[in-house]
């Protein structure tokens, strides 16, 4: 319930079963009265969870906190799962200074494709254009069934041609190899070489950083 004289932020903790925290969740209200009847609201400053269980219950805990009215999340996952978790999932609206924060420019391909997991098993071969010289080259990106994989120089004909951006926006999981070859970002050299990409590169989630830097 919102104190009358308390003006630091709330934090409530999630913990699994084990007592180990899964997720946190600081927030604050400001409290507000129309009439005799409550109109606050509760401001969402840092969301973060581990797992989805705890994305759930931390969002049930914030949506009842008593007098309540509207809930503002300052920053959020373009594809976060909030509102769904909604009665109405219309009723969420984007907050116009919402921001992934995000930013990438690859120097190490090798080492960052090796550093990252891979949804599905496979090989496709990038020829990279970088007018800094840190990316470019022709590699070949092999993953296997436990997800782990690799990026090495080779000679094999390439199946994609793309740019240090697309690169970037590929090895992140911001963007997928069919919408980038469709804006003309990368060219299929090879048929089938954007799909058998798309299933290698995809992620489960958009990338998303917190925090402004």
């Amino acid at each position: 319930m919102p104190g009358f004289d308390w003006k630091e932020p709330f934090a409530a903790l999630h913990r699994d079963a084990e007592g180990t925290v899964t997720g946190l969740a600081v927030y604050r209200t400001d409290e507000v009265w129309d009439g005799s009847y409550p109109n606050s609201v509760l401001t969402v400053n840092d969301f973060l969870a581990l797992d989805s269980g705890t994305t759930v219950a931390l969002w049930r805990f914030l949506c009842s906190v008593d007098w309540v009215r509207k809930v503002v999340v300052r920053s959020c996952g373009a594809d976060h799962p909030l509102p769904l978790l909604l009665n109405e999932p219309r009723a969420a609206t984007p907050k116009a200074e919402n921001s992934d924060f995000t930013w990438l420019r690859l120097l190490d391909a090798p080492g960052a494709f090796a550093a990252r997991r891979y949804a599905a098993p496979g090989r496709v071969v990038l020829q990279v254009g970088d007018p800094d010289g840190y990316a470019g080259g022709r590699w070949a990106l092999e993953a296997g069934a436990d997800g782990t994989g690799s990026c090495t120089p080779t000679d094999d004909e390439p199946d994609l041609a793309l740019g240090a951006g697309a690169l970037a926006s590929l090895y992140l999981g911001d963007e997928t190899a069919p919408r980038l070859a469709a804006v003309a970002l990368l060219t299929e050299l090879r048929p089938g070489g954007v799909a058998a990409a798309d299933r290698l590169l995809r992620t489960p989630l958009a990338p998303w950083n917190p925090d402004g830097f």
